[in-house]
């Protein structure tokens, strides 16, 4: 029996629980509210296996119960499977997808390799104003990969979920996603709308947009996987538009697809760097070291992105909850939390 309770290191030590892994910029759709696909790509200087076995073991020792493979499109990456299936040997692994390149025989390999979540994003419920976001036909395609996603799961405790922006313009779309997923017996999670210049798409919509109407859905729709403290803290950004001393760089943070240590995917220019895991000079020591400096320096506000709440809550211990995430977590607990 193996059980993974390497988050107990991290909440003791406030060590980051959660590493994001930008596996590339290249991504096979040019999404209206997307700025990946519109930086420069290095093939031949992104993260090699090697490279990610090396940055797996770093994490491992640093206590991180979680990686998260992002892109771009995480897909596009022929050695994927190789790489979920290392990770997977010491992490929870999830992936974040627009679901357009996943079929059933890739679905398969990715489940065989030890994906424990899938995240597909989908913006809107309504497929004329998602294929508005993503480009026509995205939707069903998206749509497509869930199916091909639950036929081909290898074990039960391995999670599929549709990711949405929360924002005013499809706020009102919610409770159909939300009875979408009651009935396919998958998951539903949402980011709350940053209108930065990241996020141009027009709210011109009228809905009910507030903490109390996901309070509201969260307890008519057992898939909604959202947390209180959660939603507590999305109301104070949709009131407020700001939420405070973000853990950045604390409690996660992030790799780009060159080896390069950010606290969050929002910093990504070279004087954001820290440092990069193939440096002559790395150690896990320093790179503890900085991102303690990066996250005490850290004055952003201005988003509160999922992973925030996600684990920002675990650290409180006052919050009981947490040891239920800590054992719903776990590689053998786990399976006792999952919606058979």
């Amino acid at each position: 029996m193996k059980v993974d309770c390497s988050i107990i290191n991290s909440i003791i030590k406030n060590r980051p629980a959660i590493a994001a892994v930008l596996m590339t910029h290249r991504c096979n759709l040019k999404c209206k509210f997307c700025v990946f696909w519109k930086r420069p790509v290095d093939i031949e200087k992104e993260m090699k296996f090697e490279d990610h076995k090396r940055f797996s073991s770093i994490c491992k020792k640093l206590g991180v119960r979680s990686v998260n493979l992002v892109g771009g499109e995480p897909f596009v990456r022929k050695d994927l499977y190789d790489i979920v299936r290392m990770y997977s040997e010491d992490h929870i692994v999830i992936i974040n997808s627009n679901g357009t390149l996943i079929n059933h025989e890739n679905a398969k390999r990715i489940w065989e390799a030890g994906l424990d979540v899938m995240n597909i994003s989908i913006d809107a419920f309504r497929e004329d104003m998602h294929d508005d976001f993503r480009g026509v036909g995205v939707y069903q395609k998206a749509m497509r990969s869930i199916e091909y996603l639950k036929d081909t799961r290898t074990r039960k405790d391995q999670r599929i979920a549709i990711q949405a922006i929360y924002s005013p313009q499809v706020a009102d779309q919610f409770n159909d996603f939300l009875t979408f997923c009651d009935k396919q017996n998958i998951e539903f999670a949402c980011n709350p709308y940053r209108p930065d210049d990241n996020h141009q798409i027009k709210l011109d919509f009228s809905s009910d947009y507030s903490a109390e109407y996901l309070y509201e859905l969260k307890r008519k729709h057992p898939s909604f996987k959202i947390s209180d403290y959660t939603i507590k803290k999305t109301g104070e950004f949709i009131k407020n538009g700001v939420v405070p001393d973000c853990k950045a760089g604390k409690q996660f943070f992030v790799i780009d697809p060159y080896g390069n240590i950010v606290i969050c995917e929002n910093y990504v220019e070279d004087k954001d760097v820290l440092l990069n895991i193939n440096d002559p000079d790395f150690t896990i020591e320093k790179m503890n070291n900085l991102l303690d400096c990066a996250y005490k320096n850290n004055k952003c506000e201005k988003c509160y992105a999922r992973e925030r709440g996600d684990i920002e809550y675990l650290y409180d211990m006052r919050n009981l909850v947490w040891i239920k995430d800590l054992l719903s977590q776990s590689k053998y607990f786990k399976k006792f939390f999952i919606n058979k």
